[in-house]
C-alpha cells in the first residue's frame, strides 16, 4: 500500500510539471534544466511509474482455483481505491472550498 501510494505521488507530480509542459505554460524557475530532454525524461519516467504502480496491487503468489483466496489477495487496491473514492467525495462536497493553501500562509515583509 505504501509503495503505490509513493507511486502515485511521484506520479501526480511529475504528471503537472508534464501538462504545463504540454499546455505551453511557464515552469517555476529551477537552479537547472534538462531543455528540450526534459519531456522525453518525463514521459518515460511516467512510463516507468504506471508500470509500477499497475504492478504493485499483484498478489504475491497465484491462487487460482483456491478456496482461501482470500489470505493471499493483494487487498492494497480496495484501500487505495476506497481512500481515493473518498477523498474525491469530500472534495466534491466542500473540502476544495475549505481548503487553505500553506502558500496563503506565508507572511510577506
Amino acid at each position: 500500500m505504501s509503495n503505490a501510494a509513493l507511486i502515485f505521488s511521484y506520479i501526480v507530480s511529475i504528471g503537472s510539471v508534464r501538462l504545463k509542459r504540454l499546455r505551453g505554460e511557464p515552469l517555476l524557475p529551477s537552479r537547472f534544466s534538462l531543455g528540450k530532454w526534459g519531456g522525453l525524461f518525463n514521459d518515460v519516467s511516467l512510463a516507468f511509474l504506471l508500470v509500477g504502480f499497475v504492478f504493485s496491487f499483484f498478489p504475491l503468489a497465484p491462487s487460482v482455483g483456491d478456496a482461501a483466496w482470500a489470505v493471499g489477495f493483494n487487498w492494497a487496491v480496495i484501500i487505495f481505491s476506497g481512500t481515493f473514492v473518498l477523498a474525491g467525495v469530500y472534495y466534491v462536497l466542500g473540502g476544495g472550498e475549505r481548503y487553505v493553501a500553506p502558500v496563503s500562509l506565508v507572511k510577506e515583509d
